[in-house]
């Protein structure tokens, strides 16, 4: 019991300053869970496009290249 009541009433130890940006920082973080989000929306389109580009240039450059044979 003694030490509860000493811890208690000792006094605080000095507060820390915050890091510059730390405010900012504490307004972004509950926002960067929507980065899932966009990340989930935007990766397939970046997939689709990038199969889409490398199929035609496939096919195309073996077109250019057979044509001569």
């Amino acid at each position: 019991m003694r030490t509860r009541k000493a811890a208690r009433d000792a006094a605080p130890a000095a507060a820390v300053p915050a890091a510059p940006g730390a405010a900012g920082l504490a307004r972004v973080l509950p926002l960067l869970s929507f980065g899932t989000l966009l990340t989930a929306a935007v990766v397939p389109l970046a997939a689709a496009l990038y199969l889409a580009t490398t199929t035609t240039w496939t096919a195309v450059e073996r077109a250019l290249l057979l044509r001569g044979r």
